[in-house]
């Protein structure tokens, strides 16, 4: 994307944050959504440990910071990072060769 510095990065950044904060603000729909899938019995989401399922899920939604401008902060944080991750390195690398190989 051109880098941390880059007009399209900056507008990536832009939208991720706008997406997290409407997820975020109906993370309680989300839930009950989970909820709701748990006791349907899918085996992915087993039913006995369904407490500690959506209790992961909900500190996703960073439900202890209430002020917007940090959550926002919290968020880009949390991206900047993940970009560092070796995975995201390898999967970019072989993106690009798949490019190449079009």
């Amino acid at each position: 994307m051109g880098g941390f510095d880059s007009k399209n990065y900056k507008n990536f950044l832009n939208k991720c944050v706008i997406a997290f904060r409407y997820l975020r603000d109906h993370s309680k729909y989300i839930l009950n959504l989970f909820h709701l899938m748990i006791h349907a019995e899918i085996t992915d989401l087993p039913a006995e440990e369904s407490d500690e399922i959506l209790n992961q899920m909900s500190q996703k939604f960073l439900p202890e910071i209430k002020d917007p401008k940090m959550v926002d902060e919290e968020f880009s944080k949390l991206i900047k990072n993940s970009i560092n991750a070796v995975f995201a390195k390898v999967f970019d690398i072989l993106h690009n060769y798949a490019m190449l190989l079009k």
